[in-house]
């Protein structure tokens, strides 16, 4: 048995702030689910207030349809801040099983929105490094930010991921671009 780690296919969905990586992320799920696929995991969208100010971030089990407040900019909540984001501790836990629990099913798709500051720089947050350097994955869609793309290369080493930046020119096409990409990796769920 060889002590080399599993390789996996995953893209990494990678751009700025604000760009509209969970925008893309999430069209590219409902490309999948049109082919039939299985996606799970989670997805974190944004929270705006009726003036159109980010209040919160939310996420979403893929799964079961589940949203819960992740994070919020107006209140300390009882988990990890960073940055103007406070976090609610018990969510991230929801969301670490979410996505434990995902690895443990057989879907085509596994989405991660996202892997971020808490989970790279602190080991903290929904602690994904363990969960997704754990054995082998099925091919994953995974949420990272441009300035973190090497902390997540040297955090995993073993995945094996094709980058794909998402930036104001290619936003509209890249559900469509990202969606190609991975039909290859991921095999549509057989009909009832």
């Amino acid at each position: 048995m060889s002590n080399r780690p599993a390789r996996t296919d995953c893209i990494l969905l990678t751009g700025e702030i604000h760009v509209g990586k969970t925008t893309v992320c999430r069209s590219v799920i409902t490309l999948a689910r049109r082919r039939r696929q299985r996606v799970a995991g989670i997805v974190s969208p944004p929270v705006f207030d009726h003036d159109g100010v980010r209040t919160a971030v939310d996420i979403i089990d893929l799964s079961t349809g589940e949203q819960r407040t992740l994070a919020r900019l107006d209140c300390g909540l009882d988990g990890p801040s960073i940055g103007p984001y406070h976090f609610d501790a018990q969510v991230l836990d929801w969301g670490h099983q979410v996505v434990a629990r995902a690895l443990s099913c057989s879907c085509d798709l596994l989405v991660v929105d996202e892997v971020g500051r808490l989970e790279l720089e602190q080991d903290a947050g929904l602690r994904l490094v363990p969960l997704l350097g754990s054995g082998r994955l099925p091919p994953c869609l995974l949420v990272v930010r441009t300035s973190l793309i090497n902390l997540f290369h040297r955090k995993l080493p073993h995945l094996n991921c094709s980058a794909y930046e998402i930036t104001l020119e290619n936003r509209v096409r890249a559900p469509a671009e990202v969606a190609a990409l991975l039909r290859s990796r991921c095999s549509p769920h057989p009909g009832p």
